[in-house]
């Protein structure tokens, strides 16, 4: 649900940048970005109802005991070496990407938002089915497919000769990321314990974001100081070492009576 809103205010952004002149487009853009956030502040405020999770009798030591056990599992620094890496990869490609295409292609940015429609659609759609099936066969192979997908098509995309074929592969980009980000946040879930899932998923965003943060400034430097195309390979040989660290350090997992658990 999540995607299928990135994708309608994306479509609706280049559509403004493609219509207007850019300080008029980019003003309304974040006016509309205001509005929104506003609108979902209030609705979060009178709709979404409170949860509430059953605490450890002694709020302190049993609980950090729990807490540092869980975090230095096996399981979960497999998960967070996924989540700093893939995160870093995603954002190492993520400000130089229009960037390229423009320079390469030479079309205007309305055109580019175009091509890559079809891998919108993908993003809005394959999700939801991901995660049934994540259910059904287990989280690892979902995650090392989906990651390999996504790796191959990084390091070819630069090089393809037509638009088109740029447009084509990222359809292959996108079914790849979106197979495999659901697998992901479930085996988050599975491997954090009720009454600490809170703060596992916090230090998981976290770290996502670190690797987020490190990864435009790398990508930046690539672009500007070495071939543009070295951004999109480095980019799939690390999601294809990634993806092969998964392939090894993952348990197995299965779906039992609607629960799948590690392992």
């Amino acid at each position: 649900t999540s995607v299928r809103g990135s994708m309608f205010g994306a479509f609706w952004g280049f559509t403004l940048l493609g219509m207007l002149p850019e300080p008029v487009a980019w003003v309304w853009a974040f006016a509309g970005y205001a509005v929104l956030a506003l609108v979902a502040l209030v609705w979060a405020w009178l709709r979404v109802e409170e949860t509430s999770v059953e605490q450890p009798a002694a709020a302190s030591g049993p609980q950090n005991v729990e807490w540092r056990r869980v975090m230095r599992s096996g399981p979960m620094l497999v998960i967070l070496t996924i989540v700093v890496t893939t995160a870093l990869s995603s954002a190492l490609i993520e400000p130089i990407y229009l960037i390229f295409l423009r320079d390469k292609f030479d079309l205007p940015v309305h055109f580019l938002a175009a091509a890559f429609f079809p891998a919108g659609l993908v993003f809005a759609i394959v999700p939801a089915m991901a995660g049934r099936w994540s259910d059904r066969v287990g989280r690892k192979p979902l995650i090392v497919a989906g990651i390999c997908a996504a790796a191959l098509v990084s390091i070819l995309l630069p090089f393809w000769p037509s638009i088109w074929f740029v447009a084509l592969s990222y359809i292959a980009f996108a079914v790849g990321w979106a197979v495999a980000d659901p697998a992901l946040d479930a085996l988050v879930a599975d491997v954090a314990p009720p009454a600490l899932r809170g703060r596992v998923m916090g230090v998981v965003e976290g770290l996502a974001g670190l690797g987020a943060a490190i990864g435009p400034l790398l990508g930046g430097l690539l672009y500007d100081l070495w071939v543009p195309q070295a951004a999109f390979v480095i980019n799939g040989c690390l999601l294809l070492l990634t993806a092969a660290f998964a392939a090894v350090a993952i348990r197995s997992s299965r779906s039992e009576r609607g629960e799948t658990r590690p392992l």
